[in-house]
């Protein structure tokens, strides 16, 4: 065990615990252990391996708090604790992992506010944490990314304002913000993401008119979801103008009823009209009180 540098049991019916033994090989490298039936806790001896670079658990069915010790491992790129029933909170310590690339914790248990120190991240091509128990304000810390293509954060509950600095990201192409309930208006300068493929804001509290775009922006949009919000007005043209060239694929709004909220011309622009409003809070409510995610 001492010289062993990969460990790769995934995709088989592996039961018990992870064993803090796998940690006696100092050079261990890449772990993956994902796709089985383990359970228990993650051994917080992990933390210990200076050259583990690669750790993948996800769907089994560990539980319990995610280590403060495997923070430590700072030459992480890959860490995929998805699929699992950790529970907890995500500590501070995160922000020693500035090499991670890919970073994934959705579908636990986890509870809490999200840490400034995520802001150190600035390599990072993937963070999804969606469906969790989240609350508190997301931190508006993506200035120094360079990187990020996909953004989930969908199915918690966060308030505030949307982070404006996540369209700030010359590289984001996924942005997932669904059902939270962050409040305030949708940033103006969201079409400064000229690769965005899919943004996601449906199911929020968000408040006053969709932006223009930009003339020559958004030109890879191709899902655009701001449905069972506060939004008023009319769709921008700009917006229409992107569904009418057909890069623009999904347009859904609160444009149903008899008194719509957002006036947008279905089948022209909108091609979905929901009844925003009470039904907005009524759908709301019901996520807040069955949000119970597992296998």
């Amino acid at each position: 065990m001492d010289k062993l540098c990969q460990l790769w049991v995934a995709g088989n019916l592996l039961t018990g615990s992870i064993p803090k033994e796998i940690a006696a090989s100092g050079k261990l490298e890449s772990l993956l252990l994902y796709e089985n039936k383990l359970r228990g806790s993650i051994p917080n001896e992990l933390g210990m391996l200076e050259n583990l670079y690669d750790l993948q658990v996800y769907n089994n069915t560990l539980e319990l708090e995610i280590p403060t010790e495997l923070f430590s491992a700072t030459q992480l790129e890959i860490l995929r604790l998805d699929y699992n029933f950790l529970t907890g909170g995500l500590p501070t310590e995160i922000g020693n992992l500035v090499n991670l690339k890919d970073f994934r914790l959705d579908k636990n248990s986890l509870f809490g506010e999200i840490p400034s120190e995520i802001g150190a991240l600035s390599n990072l091509e993937n963070f999804v944490i969606n469906n969790n128990f989240w609350i508190g304000t997301f931190p508006d810390v993506f200035q120094d990314y360079t990187s990020l293509d996909f953004f989930d954060i969908s199915n918690a509950k966060f308030d505030g304002t949307i982070p404006k600095s996540l369209f700030q990201i010359p590289t984001i192409r996924i942005a997932y913000l669904s059902n939270n309930t962050f409040t305030g208006t949708i940033p103006q300068d969201i079409s400064s993401a000229t690769l965005l493929r899919d943004l996601f804001l449906d199911g929020n509290a968000l408040t006053g008119t969709v932006p223009d775009i930009a003339e020559g922006q958004f030109q890879k949009l191709s899902e655009f979801l701001v449905q069972f919000n506060f939004l008023t007005g009319s769709m921008p043209e700009s917006v229409c103008d992107l569904r009418k060239d057909g890069n623009l694929v999904v347009l859904f709004s609160d444009c149903g009823g008899l008194d719509p909220e957002i006036e947008c011309e279905f089948s022209q622009c909108c091609n979905r009209c929901f009844e925003g409003g009470d039904t907005a809070v009524t759908r709301r409510r019901l996520l807040s009180s069955t949000l119970r995610y597992g296998k």
